[in-house]
């Protein structure tokens, strides 16, 4: 009997180290699995990773969807550049002014829904894209571009015009487009694009086109930028000079100022930042 005990405990004991070993093993895995996935760096989700930008760094997951309808047109801190001395010259990439209204947008477009808010004090860009590399594989796939390297080019420097007839030249798709009531272009109707949401053109969510003289969209360093109509009951557009301004009255002011007009063509926006040094017109 004696045997049989001695027997049994050491089939317990040795029964008990095994599953303190099991447990202690899978502890240490599941630690080092966490400490895999929360050591991961994602602090750069909505700027170099995630919907509508890129795929997420391993370990990073997809980050969370943002609710439908939800205001996802927002800007990180926009800066309006400064000219103390003009003509200066404006960014090619990056800020060149600030929104100063907001909008809604009218077609699904990445991260922004239909009837989503483009919050004001929205970064307006240059009318050059820095480039597309695999990081916007998933957005170039999303296009409908089947071989997204056709459109790689890490060199940037396309304005949002010739960038779209690119893509649509080399991954034969009709880009831009509206499919029911998602807008698949580089960027959205109303003229913005990606999480930290900047302009480059149009700003058609800004402002309405009607009456006379368009209302403000934003600041540009010292002035006001202006939809693209002097007199939209006219059928008029501004003459306006290299910078992309003029002088005149404007909704704001009963005198004549200098100020901007968004523009059709490239680039968009301004091309420098006016008036000359003696206060006039710029010219080339």
């Amino acid at each position: 009997i004696s045997q049989g005990t001695d027997l049994l405990l050491i089939l317990f004991n040795t029964w008990s180290s095994i599953m303190t070993l099991t447990v202690w093993l899978v502890s240490t895995l599941a630690g080092s699995l966490a400490g895999l996935v929360l050591g991961q760096d994602c602090s750069g989700q909505g700027v170099t990773w995630g919907p509508g930008i890129g795929p997420p760094p391993s370990g990073c997951g997809t980050g969370p969807a943002p609710p439908p309808g939800e205001n996802t047109g927002k800007s990180a801190s926009c800066v309006n550049p400064t000219c103390s001395s003009p003509p200066c010259a404006a960014a090619l990439l990056g800020d060149v002014g600030c929104t100063t209204v907001s909008g809604t947008e009218t077609l699904k477009h990445e991260l922004v829904a239909a009837g989503g808010t483009i919050a004001s004090n929205a970064h307006i860009n240059g009318p050059f894209e820095a480039g597309f590399t695999s990081m916007q594989e998933s957005i170039i796939r999303n296009w409908g571009c089947t071989d997204p390297s056709k459109v790689y080019d890490s060199d940037g420097g396309k304005d949002v015009g010739i960038a779209e007839r690119h893509v649509a030249y080399e991954c034969g798709i009709t880009f831009p487009r509206t499919v029911g009531s998602e807008y698949f272009g580089v960027v959205g109707p109303c003229g913005g694009h990606t999480n930290d949401y900047h302009f480059h053109m149009r700003f058609a969510c800004l402002y309405v086109e009607s009456g006379s003289h368009s209302t403000a969209v934003g600041n540009v360093a010292s002035h006001k930028m202006y939809g693209k109509w002097e007199d939209h009951a006219q059928n008029k557009l501004p003459y306006l000079d290299a910078c992309g301004g003029h002088f005149g009255p404007t909704p704001d002011s009963a005198t004549t100022v200098y100020h901007y007009h968004v523009q059709d063509r490239a680039p968009y926006t301004v091309g420098c930042h006016g008036p000359s040094s003696s206060g006039g017109l710029v010219s080339i």
